[in-house]
């Protein structure tokens, strides 16, 4: 029997909600949380994270030395020293584009077997990465949806290839996330 927690993880600022419902194991850590949402939103872990309280604390962060008082680092910091207790947390990813995403805690769930993460349901793709912060975003969407106007947004539309916004197909995400 595996103990699970789910979690509602949506971006915030964005026109047509993305947000995915993801159950990952009470023995993940925080840096396992940032791995299931990187795999759960289709980015690649390009850039810098950091999970915050309500308050704007750091709850956990890949730690930079340089700092006198370093963040707790993800690797160590276990989700189950934050949740339930906890109902929500922020989760900040790419500084430059600010993506800014509310991790909301739902249940605990017993599941069979020994999953350690499992995609449950979810909407609407996720921005690519590099795409420029919630303005580039819908700009993107909106080249994909009407296509470019100028050269500008025709070097976007290349850039996008083939992606469209009705690209989020959930049974082929839970085949990619599930472990």
């Amino acid at each position: 029997m595996a103990i699970m927690f789910e979690f509602d993880i949506s971006l915030r600022g964005v026109v047509e909600p993305a947000w995915r419902r993801i159950r990952i194991s009470q023995n993940a850590s925080f840096m396992d949380l940032h791995v299931a949402i990187q795999d759960a939103c289709g980015w690649q872990n390009y850039h810098l994270f950091r999970f915050e309280d309500d308050e704007g604390l750091a709850i956990a962060t890949i730690p930079d030395p340089d700092w006198a008082d370093p963040d707790p680092d993800a690797e160590e910091v276990l989700i189950r020293s934050c949740f339930p207790a906890s109902l929500r947390c922020t989760y900040l990813y790419d500084f430059g584009d600010g993506w800014t995403h509310d991790v909301v805690f739902c249940q605990v769930v017993e599941e069979e077997g020994k999953s350690f993460r499992r995609l449950v349901a979810g909407a609407q793709p996720f921005p690519l990465e590099d795409s420029g912060g919630v303005w580039g975003w819908e700009r993107c969407l909106r080249i994909a949806a009407h296509g470019p106007r100028d050269d500008e947004e025709r070097e976007i539309a290349d850039w996008l290839g083939g992606w469209s916004p009705e690209s989020f197909n959930l049974p082929a995400a839970r085949r990619a996330f599930d472990v």
